[in-house]
């Protein structure tokens, strides 16, 4: 019994969950593990969940599916920044959940929410030190090189450390705001406890997709290479 915590996700990449509801032409085939967990925490009588995360679709949106709430939001972040601040307004979470501290939703929705007890970071990747090994001793020439696509894009290694500079300053900042982290590694561990020393941290093992559970190894069922 007792009443449903009502948790928020806000995710950085539209789920593939997300392009079956809206009907999206582009199938989405990432974050499948993500989408796994979700179908167990809906099953789960303890808790209520809601899903924010961007959509092709240019508009904000809300659906129900298999007892979850998603809500789509924009890809670019100065839309998204006022969407997430109207999806907290409407669903009121109890605990916000944030994939990735990394990522250009994360801090808006922290600070929407402005509860550093109820927030919790789920370390994906951690900006802020590999930005200090971005370029791992490549020559000047592979650095500052570019092809035609990368100087249509911007997205040479030099550019795409500039980049992750950025990203690293927002992640240090949502970092700083959050006072609960799950990670998987030591490294994760050691992080979090640099930039926020006053926070709680706890090992997340990851959930994988339903058909890793589904199919059984057997040697006696194997092609032998000869």
């Amino acid at each position: 019994g007792g009443i449903m915590k009502k948790v928020l996700w806000v995710v950085s990449h539209e789920l593939p969950i997300v392009s079956t509801v809206t009907n999206s032409k582009n199938a989405v085939v990432t974050g499948g593990w993500i989408t796994a967990l979700s179908n167990h925490i809906a099953n789960n009588k303890k808790y209520e969940l809601a899903i924010c995360c961007p959509s092709q679709r240019p508009v904000q949106e809300k659906h129900n599916y298999n007892g979850v709430t998603f809500y789509t939001i924009s890809y670019e972040i100065l839309k998204a920044v006022n969407s997430i601040h109207e999806v907290i307004n409407d669903y009121k979470p109890d605990i916000l959940h944030v994939w990735g501290a990394e990522v250009d939703f994360s801090l808006p929705a922290i600070q929407a929410f402005s509860n550093p007890d109820r927030t919790v970071i789920h370390i994906q990747g951690l900006a802020c030190k590999c930005y200090l090994h971005y370029n791992a001793n490549l020559p000047w020439y592979v650095i500052y090189g570019t092809s035609i696509g990368e100087i249509i894009r911007r997205n040479n290694i030099y550019n795409n450390k500039r980049k992750m500079l950025k990203r690293s300053e927002s992640e240090y900042q949502a970092m700083r705001l959050a006072g609960n982290f799950f990670g998987r590694t030591e490294f994760d561990k050691a992080v979090c406890r640099e930039i926020s020393p006053n926070s709680n941290y706890y090992h997340c093992g990851e959930i994988m997709r339903d058909p890793f559970y589904q199919i059984h190894w057997d040697y006696k069922k194997c092609d032998k290479q000869r």
